[in-house]
């Protein structure tokens, strides 16, 4: 074979070698940088879920807190041997719709970052929490005969509303470290009102 036409080809053999080596690493390189973005989209996706769901446990523990100062107001008016007339401060109800629709604006972020269980639980804390609300509206008008009766249905609801809290903070965490969701049985959790219903640290 002619030596010119030999220094041809191990010519093109080089070149075709040397285009092909730059095709192999650019699709290594395209692949390193698409495993790269989607790591750092899954790590931007779990510290938007781990922002939501802290901050609806945030403003739920808010609002219970909120509802036990209103109720130690209103149980003024039981504290002498007859009922007596106490104003609640038109300041104190507006802070309460203040906390209500705080926990209504984490739950939708929620909604929008969280798995569909995280989301469910986060609206049951939204609801136990409307739920409190009115039954704290209703002890603020209620009258002897139904006393008791009525501050039994508002520590029920503010306690309901704790725990569906304290449900969706713990399954929360369990998605956020990879585990099952929702956990079986009762979570441990620190409620925001004592057993006479009223603000403890939680």
């Amino acid at each position: 074979m002619d030596g010119g036409i030999v220094a041809i080809l191990t010519g093109l053999v080089g070149v075709a070698g040397t285009l092909g080596g730059a095709l192999v690493g650019r699709r290594g390189a395209v692949k390193v940088a698409s495993v790269t973005s989607d790591s750092n989209h899954e790590l931007a996706r779990q510290a938007a879920r781990r922002q939501a769901y802290a901050a609806l446990g945030t403003a739920a523990f808010r609002f219970g807190r909120k509802v036990a100062d209103i109720q130690q107001i209103m149980d003024r008016r039981w504290a002498g041997s007859r009922p007596t007339h106490v104003p609640v401060p038109a300041e104190e109800y507006a802070a309460l719709d203040a906390c209500l629709d705080e926990v209504a604006h984490t739950a939708i972020s929620v909604q929008l970052h969280g798995t569909g269980e995280l989301v469910d639980m986060a609206w049951d804390v939204y609801f136990a929490c409307q739920r409190a609300e009115r039954a704290l509206s209703k002890y603020g008008v209620v009258g002897l005969p139904k006393l008791d009766e009525i501050r039994g249905a508002l520590d029920a609801a503010t306690m309901e509303a704790s725990r569906a809290r304290g449900i969706f903070l713990s399954n929360g965490r369990a998605h956020l470290e990879g585990r099952p969701v929702p956990l079986q049985g009762e979570p441990t959790l620190q409620t925001a009102y004592d057993s006479n219903g009223n603000g403890a640290q939680g």
